[in-house]
């Protein structure tokens, strides 16, 4: 009867509620930050450089990692990194590039290079949030480490709950200072982009963290590099 017990004695605790909820919380935290300075970072830089930069966070995850010994460090896994970096960079610059055909190039043209630009405060932008993302993965894998300790639907729930109660006040903040106007869809297309990219959004979060847990930071950022840059591509062509 004792011998039978063992493995239940051993195995790994669950999270408590109010632990769901203060990981929620530091997760709401990092996780606002490396979007909003990626996304803000795409105002004064171009696109193949915002990718390009994302692509670095493969390299940023495998140090953070290896600091909070969630990551072991081989050469493999650094070739692995600079190979994902080159391809990114390549995909990136002939994108960019003259062979674009001149209906293409000419809509991302208009949206690859800013009116304002600033392509240093742009480009730290964009490698600002690489760091802020590399933080966020560690984090998670760190505190919950088995996908078993946690309940994935009440640790949503929360991030739902934290962002609905607490960061809609910065929209409203940079509203009134004129930084980033409030504004609704005028058309049908932006309605529909808004839509699926909210469902999109959600299903991806759901399955990337299930997907950190059952892996690696290191592995589910080198998988989500191609990703960002399609994601990237996307967004503007929608446009």
């Amino acid at each position: 009867m004792d011998g039978q017990l063992l493995p239940s004695s051993k195995s790994p605790s669950q999270l408590s509620r109010q632990e769901t909820a203060d990981l929620a919380k530091v997760f709401c935290i990092l996780w606002f930050l490396a979007c909003w300075t990626f996304n803000s970072s795409l105002q004064f830089t171009s696109v193949a450089s915002c990718s390009i930069l994302a692509s670095t966070s493969g390299l940023i995850t495998l140090i953070v990692g290896r600091i909070f010994n969630v990551e072991t460090f081989s050469f493999t896994r650094l070739g692995t990194v600079i190979a994902c970096f080159i391809g990114v960079t390549l995909v990136s610059l002939s994108d960019s590039g003259p062979s674009l055909s001149p209906n293409t190039a000419s809509t991302l043209s208009s949206s690859t290079v800013p009116s304002g630009r600033n392509p240093i405060l742009g480009d730290f932008l964009a490698f600002l949030s690489t760091v802020f993302y590399a933080l966020y993965v560690t984090l998670i894998k760190v505190r919950v480490g088995d996908e078993s300790r946690i309940n994935m639907r009440l640790f949503f729930g929360y991030v739902g709950i934290y962002n609905l109660v607490t960061l809609w006040i910065l929209g409203i903040i940079l509203h009134l200072m004129g930084i980033e106007p409030f504004a609704l869809p005028e058309t049908r297309r932006q309605w529909c982009a808004i839509v699926t990219n909210t469902i999109i959004n959600v299903l991806a979060d759901f399955l990337y963290v299930i997907a950190l847990l059952k892996t690696t930071p290191l592995i589910v950022t080198v998988g989500l590099s191609p990703h960002r840059t399609v994601r990237l591509a996307w967004g503007f062509h929608f446009h």
